[in-house]
């Protein structure tokens, strides 16, 4: 009998996001998988809600702090 993978049971779940743009979720997942921010200061602040409303709060901050220093010029 060939052995089956762990999660080979398991069937495909979804995640879906509706509350926010697809590109505004991608930068919040490219943050979650490699720890970097690189986004245009235009989408700081929908990321930063992102982050806020499921608790990440490194990314809120680094947002915050990313915002504040575009401002200052």
């Amino acid at each position: 009998m060939e052995a089956q993978h762990p999660t080979s049971c398991i069937p495909a779940q979804k995640v879906v996001i509706k509350d926010f743009s697809t590109t505004a979720v991608q930068s919040f997942l490219k943050f979650l998988y490699s720890g970097t921010l690189d986004m245009p200061v235009e989408r700081l602040v929908e990321v930063s809600v992102i982050a806020d409303k499921y608790q990440v709060m490194e990314l809120k901050k680094l947002c915050l702090t990313e915002l504040q220093d575009s401002y200052r010029g």
